[in-house]
Formats: C-alpha cells, sequence, structure tokens
C-alpha cells in the first residue's frame, strides 16, 4: 500500500515518535485498509488508486500537524482527512464535467464514458457515478422547484447518456411540475441550474455522508 512507503521515508523526518508509532499501528493491524474500503462503500465508482492515494493524503497530513499540535484521535483524524481528499476529487471532477451539460443534443455519457481497449474506463470518467451522486445531493437541497427539477432532470440524463434537448427537457419538466413549460424556459432553467451548481461547487463541501 501506498502509506507503507510514506510511513518509512517520514519516519526519516524525526517525526514525534508517539504520532509515527500510532500511524504504523494503523497500517500493521488493517485499520488503513478499512478507512480504504470505507471510502469505496461512500464513494462508489471510483478508481482504487484515488482511495488509496486519499488514504495515504491523510497519513501525511496526520503527520505534518502532529509537527505542530497533539492529536487527540489519529484514527479519527485520519478518517475525516480522507473523507474530505475524496470531496476535494468529486467537486473537481464536478466542476471539470459540467460545461459538458451546458449545451442541447449533448450526447457524452459523462458518468460512463468510453471504454479503452483492455476495457477500463478512461481517466476522465473514473468518479462518474460518485460525481452524479454528490451533484444531485446539492441540487436536492435548493429551495426552487423549477431550478431544482431541471438540473436533476439534466444530470440523470446525462448520468444515463441520454442527453435531452430542450423540447425534450420541457416536455418532461411540463408533466413533472403539472404546468406548461416551453423549450425557452427549460433552457434558461437549465443554464441557471448549471451556473448555480458550478458556484456551489466553488465557494462549498457538500458531502454526501456526514
Amino acid at each position: 500500500m501506498r502509506v507503507a512507503t510514506h510511513l518509512s521515508v517520514e519516519n526519516e523526518k524525526a517525526i514525534k515518535p508517539k504520532l509515527a508509532a500510532a500511524a504504523e499501528e494503523m497500517l500493521r493491524d488493517g485499520f488503513l485498509d478499512g478507512l480504504t474500503r470505507l471510502l469505496e462503500g461512500l464513494f462508489p465508482g471510483v478508481r482504487e488508486v484515488f482511495y488509496e492515494d486519499a488514504v495515504a493524503e491523510s497519513v501525511k497530513k496526520l503527520l505534518e500537524a502532529g509537527e505542530r499540535r497533539e492529536i487527540a484521535n489519529p484514527r479519527g483524524y485520519i478518517t475525516a482527512i480522507a473523507k474530505n481528499e475524496m470531496r476535494h476529487l468529486l467537486r473537481k471532477a464536478a466542476r471539470e464535467q459540467l460545461p459538458q451539460l451546458s449545451e442541447d443534443d449533448e450526447g457524452d455519457d459523462w458518468a460512463t464514458g468510453e471504454e479503452t481497449e483492455n476495457g477500463n474506463p478512461t481517466e476522465d470518467v473514473v468518479v462518474g457515478e460518485s460525481v452524479f451522486r454528490y451533484v444531485k445531493a446539492i441540487v436536492k437541497r435548493w429551495n426552487s422547484r423549477n431550478l431544482k427539477a431541471t438540473t436533476i432532470l439534466v444530470l440523470e440524463s446525462a448520468y444515463l447518456g441520454e442527453a435531452l434537448s430542450s423540447e425534450e427537457l420541457a416536455e418532461r419538466l411540463s408533466e413533472i411540475l403539472t404546468e406548461a413549460v416551453v423549450a425557452a424556459t427549460a433552457r434558461q432553467w437549465k443554464k441557471r441550474g448549471l451556473d448555480r451548481l458550478s458556484q456551489q461547487l466553488a465557494a462549498e463541501d457538500y458531502p454526501i455522508h456526514d
């Protein structure tokens, strides 16, 4: 595991012995492997390397923080940091993928994407499922019924690889909202919703799980 190499390097830098010992114990007793599995459960569909990188980064930040102050609960600290690292990945991926949803008749499936010759997903689509769940959780918190319904429809259609035209979006919204919605209005709501989502992704962290 990447963490083992990181610990061996950091141990050469005169880390506080107590904290270094706690980190090594977490590696030996399987806590860090368990944390990787926990991240897989909370953020499904992400390539294995990202879980491992999040755990390795959490160990690094624990050791760095330990140089400045006492860490009363190293395992809790590492768990919180690892979750935050995964959320950072999701925010970054979502910001990169949102522009693909801004135009009508976009057919790209940003959730699953294309596969390489060996069947593995390309690098830019390795976080599709968790990104979808992450951004949908943000939108569900909105108070505006129109923007919420529109943006969720756009996200769901993109996740399924079935992007909706403005006319199709208006038709679906008319059914959901039980009121007549024309294509121009649907297009406006789509733009406003995606702009708002982009702004929130840039400004704050919205965890899927506490």
